[in-house]
């Protein structure tokens, strides 16, 4: 392991100046030959008081006592920084650093939104994502305020389930959040900030419950499909045909708000949608619209790419609180008892597959799994295709 290099720097964008004009001085940490960084130290001195072989205010300054021992302590407080890291195993990096001067060395969720905006800048990440672990992070703040990383043991953990208990969380819900928690602190663990043997969960085993795979029937399905639009505003006619959508082709809500014109290619066999799914790392989705359940989902685009052609998206931006707001209308107008959401219409699409054509390897393609064994879910519980085959046996016992 490498260790950072200091050094004081005078005038250091090389500005010609004379004897008696000022120019600050810089602490330079020096990581590599092709990655250093320049700390501002706050002093400023005239040329002629630059000691330039000590790399230090000269002795003839009049105050330089206290210039050197300014100078030096904020180097002995980066360095000192840097050799807990290493005692850790952990090593200073340019990112570190940066927490370090900018005051959030000792806070766990500045870290994590800043390791956030991090990955976002470097497209690691997608922007929904960033907004998810965002989101769950302001729940952490609620569940146990403000912590230091020295604040993460055990009963963090403890802390954060009485929270989520005490608001009623489902258990995918809180194992979601608890998988999230356990994400940033591996990070942070990982960037030197935190001991691994402290890690909480290394004796925790996350519980994620059983998902609800809730699925609208035919009849529901039927009930939208024939909802009077006439009488409907156009932001919840818009909002029935993006859910509709997502019932014949399992698209997410994410890529539905995201899909765009380019993603549309018109073939002789229809129009071919193909897209990288926002979620996890991305899987390449190609539905072939005319072919999927009778061609409703290629009468949906067309509608659009005809209402709006002067948009970059098939359907028009709109908030996902708004989308949720309107499917409740939507429920209540057409008689369903259920909460509509845009899961339910993925899981809408996966059933009526598996009755349709009970090909997990269709369903897989389609609906974007990365793992053969979540379309297979869909199999073992089509209860249209267990009926057909009961149906088809010839009972001769």
């Amino acid at each position: 392991m490498k260790k950072v290099t200091y050094s004081f720097v005078f005038n250091r964008r090389g500005k010609k100046i004379t004897a008696d004009e000022r120019a600050p001085i810089h602490l330079e940490v020096y990581f590599s030959r092709t990655t250093r960084r320049w700390l501002p130290t706050g002093v400023e001195i005239e040329s002629r008081f630059w000691d330039a072989k000590a790399g230090l205010p000269s002795r003839k300054h009049p105050n330089y006592t206290g210039l050197y021992q300014l100078l030096t302590n904020k180097k002995n407080e980066i360095e000192s920084y840097e050799l807990s890291l290493i005692n850790q195993g952990g090593e200073l990096s340019p990112e570190l650093l940066n927490s370090f001067v900018t005051g959030h060395k000792d806070s766990f969720f500045a870290f994590s939104e800043r390791i956030l905006e991090d990955e976002l800048k470097t497209q690691h990440i997608s922007k929904g994502t960033v907004k998810k672990y965002k989101s769950s992070i302001g729940i952490f703040k609620k569940a146990v305020g403000y912590i230091k990383f020295s604040d993460i043991n055990g009963s963090l953990i403890h802390k954060l389930d009485i929270y989520f208990v005490k608001r009623r969380y489902e258990q995918t819900t809180i194992g979601k959040l608890h998988v999230i928690m356990k994400k940033f602190i591996k990070l942070a663990e990982r960037k030197g900030f935190l001991d691994m043997k402290k890690n909480p969960y290394l004796n925790y085993k996350v519980n994620m419950g059983q998902s609800e795979r809730v699925n609208l029937e035919p009849a529901e399905l039927k009930a939208l499909e024939s909802l009077d639009r006439t009488i409907m505003p156009t932001n919840l006619r818009e909002v029935l045909d993006r859910f509709l959508y997502s019932c014949w082709t399992g698209i997410r809500i994410g890529d539905s708000i995201l899909l765009a014109k380019d993603k549309i290619k018109k073939t002789t066999d229809g129009l071919v949608v193909e897209f990288i799914t926002e979620k996890g790392n991305g899987v390449r989705i190609v539905h072939h619209l005319h072919y999927l359940f009778d061609g409703k989902p290629e009468k949906i685009v067309q509608k659009y790419l005809d209402l709006y052609p002067n948009i970059d998206t098939v359907f028009p931006k709109i908030s996902e609180q708004e989308i949720n707001r309107s499917l409740k209308t939507l429920a209540y107008m057409a008689g369903i008892k259920k909460t509509l959401t845009f899961h339910m219409a993925r899981h809408t699409c996966g059933t009526a597959l598996a009755d349709v054509t009970a090909n997990p390897y269709l369903i897989m393609d389609i609906l974007g799994h990365g793992d053969i064994k979540t379309s297979m879910i869909y199999i073992h519980r089509s209860a249209e295709r267990i009926k057909r085959q009961l149906q088809a046996i010839m009972w001769n016992w």
